[in-house]
């Protein structure tokens, strides 16, 4: 896997990307794991995004990671009937979220690409906020403690910013990836 992931680093040139797209080619690679999970997936995706400023194929591993992680998690969470999780009725789901923040003017030139991926898993408590990008970190029997370590890598080979953006134990968590918009 470092292998893999080392290549891939070395091998692709800074281009821009249909963001969307990258969505929608992760989406289409995890629905499987997904289906299998009893995890629905939902896309809102913006019509109007901008291209982004990076790779393709590693923007496709990030969002493949994220997912993943998400589907995992919210696999090991114990079902619970009647319970209201984000508006989702203890429903098991993954939403991902394009959006573009700012305005491309004197005062803000630059605009931001934003992709949210929100799971109604067990959530993660605000110590691990951080640690959990850590190479070997892992809460997952299980785990490898690769994923979050290696999409953070490929955000930030991007110049780009990945974080978790909110958490409440035991309702979910949502992540968010930040990428420069291309004008």
């Amino acid at each position: 896997t470092v292998q893999e992931f080392q290549q891939l680093m070395r091998t692709e040139e800074e281009q821009t990307v249909d963001v969307n797209q990258a969505v929608c080619l992760a989406e289409a690679q995890v629905r499987p794991l997904a289906e299998k999970a009893r995890v629905k997936l939902h896309l809102e995706l913006a019509p109007d995004l901008p291209r982004a400023e990076g790779s393709g194929i590693r923007l496709q591993q990030v969002f493949i990671n994220l997912m993943l992680n998400a589907i995992q998690h919210i696999e090991s969470k114990p079902a619970r009937r009647g319970t209201a999780c984000r508006g989702t009725a203890g429903r098991r789901a993954l939403t991902v979220t394009t959006t573009c923040r700012g305005t491309a003017c004197a005062d803000a030139p630059r605009r931001r690409v934003q992709i949210r991926f929100a799971d109604t898993g067990p959530g993660i408590h605000r110590q691990l906020d951080e640690k959990i990008f850590a190479l070997g970190f892992t809460t997952r029997a299980g785990g490898s403690g690769l994923g979050l370590y290696i999409a953070r890598s490929l955000v930030e080979s991007m110049n780009g910013q990945i974080g978790v953006e909110d958490s409440v134990v035991p309702i979910g968590s949502t992540f968010l990836v930040s990428l420069w918009a291309r004008s």
